[in-house]
């Protein structure tokens, strides 16, 4: 499956129901210097958290440079939530490395420093997004494997691939074509 770089899906609940959203970061040579990270859209403080968690990781990697390196988030609709960690990591670590996005699969979990994925709520309406987008498959933390009901496999999320991670390399792996 083509990806592309620097575009993620993630997850987002409201209202009127959970959604997939498409997540795009861009990374361009900083304008003075020292490396500058810009988020546009609507988003809370657990978005933001996000934001600052996944800095903090890409920037203690060896092999990345985020120090000379002015990084554009683009966060699209009105987002806030824990769950969209894993999708902003997933953009912005494309974008960085040049490595595609598979736009096939959707990404939701919480991040944490250390690069853990962890649980998230609203699973099940997760799951029916994905189906309903006709997507091929779903990036997932592992926790929430137990929260799916005993069928899960069968049915309209049969057709899903559940692709349970722990960290951040397993989506890596995964998630990147």
């Amino acid at each position: 499956m083509a990806g592309e770089i620097g575009k993620a899906y993630g997850l987002a609940w409201t209202p009127e129901g959970t959604h997939l959203i498409h997540l795009e970061a861009r990374v361009t040579k900083a304008v003075k210097g020292m490396g500058n990270m810009y988020a546009r859209g609507q988003f809370g403080d657990a978005v933001l958290k996000s934001i600052y968690t996944v800095c903090g990781i890409l920037g203690a990697s060896k092999e990345l440079d985020i120090v000379t390196k002015d990084m554009t988030l683009d966060i699209p609709g009105q987002l806030d939530g824990p769950s969209a960690g894993l999708a902003i990591f997933m953009c912005m670590y494309s974008a960085l490395t040049k490595r595609p996005v598979n736009q096939r699969i959707a990404f939701t979990g919480a991040i944490n420093d250390m690069g853990a994925i962890l649980p998230v709520d609203g699973i099940e309406d997760k799951l029916i997004a994905v189906h309903k987008a006709n997507f091929e498959g779903i990036a997932l933390p592992v926790d929430n494997l137990a929260s799916l009901p005993p069928n899960a496999a069968d049915g309209v999320w049969g057709k899903i691939v559940l692709c349970p991670i722990t960290r951040i390399a397993d989506a890596i792996a995964i998630g990147t074509v």
